[in-house]
């Protein structure tokens, strides 16, 4: 699991439907709620989500 992948994510609560989630830093992420790799974002948009969150956590 490496930046810029994007997994299913299956959790407990709203629905219990697989979510598609973008991984941002693989470190806090528990392995046992992923479910298949769909994909990978590329390196333009995974800086933009990087500057996005920057933002939306009040960094910038």
């Amino acid at each position: 699991m490496k930046r810029g992948e994007i997994w299913t994510l299956q959790a407990d609560g709203y629905d219990s439907k697989p979510r598609p989630v973008v991984i941002v830093h693989s470190d806090t992420v528990d392995r046992k709620l992923l479910g298949y790799k769909v994909g990978v974002v590329d390196d333009a948009s995974m800086t933009n989500i990087g500057r996005q969150l920057m933002r939306v956590l009040g960094l910038l």
